[in-house]
């Protein structure tokens, strides 16, 4: 086990952040180390400050979870999680964590073999060490989509947790030692959500109905009974439908994220008139992405969001206090405050920078110390890094484009090879922290170009509807607009651009070798769309309601979708293209590739292919991702290179 501890710096001295006060290294261009799984990924302390629990990266793409003492007085022990795919961890009272986990498996219902994400929350008990699965004896079919949440962690019954059952109906209470279920509260057919108290009595249901289209409270009346309160006109799995709903203060009054103008914004709700009250807490020009709730009082206390960097604001003390001390020591960075003891003498602070991987720091108040614990890929740790900056641009229709440009060190001012890399979702976004694929690119000599077009979250509605049906349109002309202004600019050789991408990222290299194959010399398609159609056709009634919204409807825009489907446009594909494709991949089905690999081959075009074996949509295994690297890499070298 790897522990990382700096000397403790004093709060309120300036802290040199990612490349200041750094002397010059030799620049790692190695794809083992980009591609490595986080060396320490999630980390949360213990209720009573005294533990701090990491997942941890283990040679060969395994993974553990670290128990590690604060106070020194243990050594750490480590418990081996195999190849899960780590995604989260919880404490839940003094001995136990609950791990969030997923893994992919192959189901037929009736349409063919199809593959699927299963999520499930493996407990852990430390003092035992021993780990066992919750929920493992259900169907598949209850956690497709779903592994259940936990809404409280009792603090009358240690051990214990309150979680919504995968089936979204009901409250379950679970006793953590041996596993035990029992049901705590019934929910109707509809109930998707729950709100406790800080005793972990349900206070809120939320149930959604269909027909009618909105979302119903339901609180409990003098007796315990749940009954109906007020309803909100709403789309569930829109947007802008109200969300994340929680207690807010200490007398109880409900908040959840709604729209507030053009932007997503925390606002409180009067459940006996379903009326959004007040103004939204937010942030000027962004769009609040998730709440932050205190585990001990189960309420919510700040909101998350994201400018340049990823950033947190509470609105209680002392985190409130705690958190503007992290963002002043941390200046020109993103540091947000993640785990913290029950008292508040020991906090989590996960820091990105722009040119140095992602480090986590114990802040101790205080003792005014604040130490590094962990790093997400320590051998980077005090060697140059490429540098990312801000790219924005104004679209010929007049919207303004945001992006980000990474550039290798010691670059010269004059033309240089372009990678272009164009995010997935694409109901998501780019930021200026460290990003483990554009900084390996850049590594080996190239500029990289990420643009947030417009579809892209967080910029508000205006900006998210204005991609709806602009597939392979204006989205496109915001990726290719972007391109073409840096070529203005003296930034890059017309001549040596290639456009990468993964999902919908995918989907635009695709689009960018066949809409406008004139300004690229290649392109890369990881995990990518290249039928429209075929896409729309494959999915769940809920989410084919969804991409007909955003896309367009397979049966009123056929045609249209078929202009912009890079596998109709393959005889316009004068780049080489290469096709990454994951075999367990449960979101974008691997026929996707395998259809535009014909398309290609028929059209006698130049086309690459590989298989990412065992690999999901994500990118979640080392091995692979570092073979995707490599390979990416080669052929961009081959074809836009020498650097």
């Amino acid at each position: 086990m790897r522990l990382f501890r700096a000397a403790a710096c004093v709060i309120g001295v300036s802290i040199a952040a990612g490349g200041e006060g750094r002397a010059e290294s030799p620049v790692i261009r190695d794809a083992a180390v980009y591609g490595a799984l986080p060396f320490v990924s999630e980390a949360a302390i213990s209720p009573d400050g005294r533990t701090l629990a990491q997942i941890q990266s283990l040679p060969g793409g395994g993974r553990a979870i670290v128990f590690v003492s604060l106070d020194g007085q243990a050594a750490p022990v480590g418990m081996n999680i195999g190849k899960a795919k780590a995604r989260d961890i919880v404490w839940a009272g003094p001995e136990h964590v609950m791990l969030l986990a997923s893994s992919s498996i192959e189901e037929s219902f009736g349409d063919g073999l199809k593959t699927y994400e299963i999520w499930r929350w493996i407990i852990i008990d430390r003092a035992a060490k021993k780990q066992s699965v919750l929920f493992n004896s259900l169907r598949y079919d209850y956690v497709y989509f779903g592994s259940g949440s936990i809404e409280c962690v009792s603090r009358t019954d240690s051990g214990s947790v309150v979680m919504a059952h995968p089936s979204g109906t009901e409250l379950i209470s679970v006793k953590l030692s041996s596993g035990s279920i029992k049901q705590a509260q019934a929910g109707g057919d509809n109930t998707y959500d729950w709100v406790l108290d800080g005793e972990c009595d349900p206070v809120l249901r939320v149930d959604y109905n269909a027909a009618k289209e909105e979302i119903q409270f339901y609180a409990p009346n003098d007796s315990g009974r749940f009954v109906f309160k007020s309803s909100i006109k709403s789309k569930l799995g829109e947007f802008d439908s109200i969300s994340d709903f929680g207690v807010k203060s200490p007398s109880g009054e409900f908040a959840g994220l709604a729209q507030d103008g053009d932007l997503m914004t925390l606002r409180e709700l009067d459940i006996e008139s379903g009326a959004l009250e007040g103004a939204g807490e937010g942030a000027p020009g962004y769009d609040v992405s998730s709440i932050v709730t205190d585990p001990y009082a189960n309420r919510i206390v700040g909101i998350r969001f994201t400018d340049d960097f990823a950033r947190t604001r509470f609105f209680i003390e002392p985190l409130k206090g705690l958190q503007e001390k992290a963002d002043k020591a941390f200046k020109g960075a993103s540091a947000r405050i993640t785990s913290w003891s029950k008292d508040y003498s020991r906090v989590l602070v996960e820091v990105s920078y722009a040119d140095h991987p992602d480090q986590i720091f114990l802040f101790e108040p205080t003792e005014k110390t604040l130490s590094v614990i962990g790093s997400a890929y320590p051998k980077l740790d005090g060697q140059s890094q490429p540098a990312r900056s801000k790219f924005d641009y104004t679209s010929s229709d007049g919207v303004r484009v945001p992006g980000y440009l990474t550039t290798p060190v010691g670059a010269s001012a004059g033309p240089r090879p372009l990678i272009v890399l164009p995010h997935g979702g694409p109901a998501a976004r780019d930021d200026l922290g460290f990003d483990w694929w554009a900084s390996f690119y850049a590594a080996n000599g190239y500029l990289v170009y990420q643009p947030n077009f417009r579809a892209s979250f967080g910029y508000g509605e205006t900006f998210r509807k204005a991609g709806d049906g602009q597939w392979g349109r204006k989205m496109q002309d915001d990726v290719s607009e972007g391109v073409r202004k840096l070529i203005a600019d003296g930034a890059v050789d017309p001549l040596r651009v290639c456009i990468v991408g993964a999902s919908y990222g995918g989907y635009a290299a695709l689009a960018g070798a066949t809409l406008t194959p004139e300004l690229y010399a290649c392109a890369v398609s990881v995990n990518g769309v290249s039928n429209l159609p075929v896409l729309i056709n494959s999915e769940s009634e809920f989410v084919e309601k969804y991409w007909t919204k955003r896309i367009g409807s397979i049966y009123k825009d056929k045609d249209s979708l078929a202009a912009v489907s890079p596998v109709e446009r393959v005889s316009e594909a004068t780049p080489p293209i290469m096709l990454i494709q994951s075999t367990d991949d449960a979101v974008v089905p691997p026929g996707q590739s395998l259809l535009m690999r014909k398309a290609l081959e028929a059209a006698k075009r130049p086309v690459e292919y590989l298989v990412l074996e065992g690999e999901d949509h994500w990118l979640s295994k080392e091995p692979t991702r570092v073979e995707m690297l490599e390979k990416s890499l080669a052929f961009i070298d081959k074809h836009i290179g020498p650097r």
